[in-house]
């Protein structure tokens, strides 16, 4: 199994997912269970992450 981070290629709104972290053995693996999440996507892309070193994988932040 592999570590992917999904985003979405479309612009997002209020209470939207934007991007995930999933184990998954494909990208189109993980795209599928991206898109059983957030329906309403237009689409994503998803980028294998290597588990190599010390790393931030997925940070969010939402100003207020």
């Amino acid at each position: 199994m592999k570590i992917f981070l999904v985003k979405r290629t479309d612009s997002t709104g209020w209470d939207e997912y934007d991007s995930f972290v999933i184990v998954a053995d494909s990208k189109e693996e993980a795209i599928k269970l991206a898109d059983g999440e957030e329906k309403n996507a237009k689409g994503w892309i998803a980028k294998e992450v290597i588990a190599d070193a010390l790393r931030i994988v997925l940070s969010s932040f939402n100003a207020g």
